[in-house]
């Protein structure tokens, strides 16, 4: 059966998609699939969304040569925080003045190059190509992370962040410092959350994967490039005092019961999305390393509340954790061609998202998810449930 583990070939259905020239012609579809399904709206279409933050970026991008850029706070609707994030959308408004393209373009180049770093950074890692192709279906298909940076593209901090946290990942399980280094560095351009990282490497360091004096050399790195970018933020663009315990207190501001019930849901919807990736069976000590991450990236939005975060960013403010995937595969997974078949066609139906891909349908996508949930239920189900009764 096509969803049952149990096969007579298990060790020839374990290795088809190890082969080298399978794994690169998955690599090449997965990307393919992505990219004609992918939706890439103009300026405009981008603030008719909703994504207002867009109106933050693109007028920080506008000081590309790093002159008048104290004249940026007075613009509408740029925050404080917002520019913090000013590194990737000054290299995008440097790209476009320079190169003499649209600052659509540029950002939608810069987004690519972000997706780059992943692809690259997953195929140089040291897990098997099974697994490497697990790990590139969940980071493209989930459906607020790169489905959400391609079309709100001007979100280059988020993407440029997640694909930091990536490598950071990556570099913890692979033991591979460079990279782990490389992305800190990256995160830190890229957004202030990169504070959200040292919790997870004590934890990391408690689990011995980092030894103390990379843990040491991680956490200086990552408050010296927070307290620099605070200091850059405002020497540059002489922003205004912001207060981070506000946003952290969120979850206790007043809110009514519509905007509690959305928040609510969208925390749900996530961890929804988030079940495939279960169907293979993880060691307890990499579920725990993972779900405590997840807990801990999630902190941020959620103590955030409904009425500073709200529920249409808690779900992509969560989805950062998907970038420590990576974690679940630090003990050796048993992984099977029809599970990546399963898992893949699942992904691609829940990427399908009314907004940030081709479908354009919103009782459509929910149909899409309602059918990926079944089809995950009813593999649970044959899978675990079934043996659970056998050996009673």
């Amino acid at each position: 059966m096509f969803l049952s583990l149990k096969n007579n070939n298990s060790e020839l259905n374990r290795n088809f998609f190890n082969g080298e020239k399978n794994f690169y012609l998955c690599i090449a579809a997965i990307l393919f699939f992505f990219v004609i399904t992918q939706e890439f709206p103009n300026i405009e279409q981008i603030y008719n969304s909703g994504f207002s933050d867009s109106i933050s970026y693109l007028e920080i991008a506008k000081c590309a040569t790093l002159t008048n850029c104290q004249e940026i706070q007075f613009a509408e609707g740029v925050t404080s925080f917002h520019i913090q994030r000013w590194f990737p959308n000054v290299l995008a408004g440097f790209i476009s003045t320079n190169f003499a393209i649209s600052i659509e373009k540029s950002y939608v180049f810069l987004q690519f190059i972000s997706l780059f770093i992943v692809v690259i950074s997953t195929i140089n890692s040291n897990f098997k190509n099974s697994t490497k192709l697990i790990l590139l279906i969940f980071v493209l298909f989930f459906p607020y992370t790169f489905r959400y940076y391609f079309f709100a593209y001007t979100s280059l901090a988020d993407s440029l962040f997640f694909s930091a946290c990536y490598l950071v990942c990556i570099g913890v399980v692979n033991k591979k410092t460079w990279m782990l280094l490389a992305g800190l560095i990256l995160g830190a351009l890229a957004r202030q959350t990169i504070i959200m990282l040292m919790p997870i490497l004590v934890f990391a360091f408690a689990y011995k994967f980092i030894s103390f004096r990379i843990l040491l050399t991680s956490i200086l790195l990552i408050i010296s490039g927070y307290l620099l970018n605070l200091y850059l933020s405002s020497f540059l663009f002489n922003i205004p005092s912001f207060s981070f315990l506000k946003i952290a207190t969120g979850v206790f501001q007043e809110a009514s019961t519509e905007e509690w019930s959305f928040f609510l849901s969208r925390i749900i919807l996530f961890v929804i999305l988030l079940l495939p990736i279960f169907i293979f069976q993880f060691s307890t000590r990499s579920k725990y390393i993972f779900l405590v991450t997840v807990a801990l990236i999630s902190l941020q939005p959620i103590l955030g509340g409904a009425v500073y975060v709200g529920g249409g960013n808690v779900s992509r403010l969560m989805a950062f954790s998907i970038s420590f995937i990576p974690f679940l595969f630090i003990d050796r997974v048993k992984i099977f061609d029809s599970q990546i078949v399963l898992i893949s066609f699942i992904l691609a139906l829940n990427s399908l998202h009314h907004i940030y891909s081709i479908n354009n349908s919103k009782s459509a996508y929910l149909f899409l998810l309602f059918f990926s949930c079944s089809l995950l239920i009813l593999y649970f189900v044959l899978n675990y449930g079934i043996k659970r009764l056998s050996s009673l």
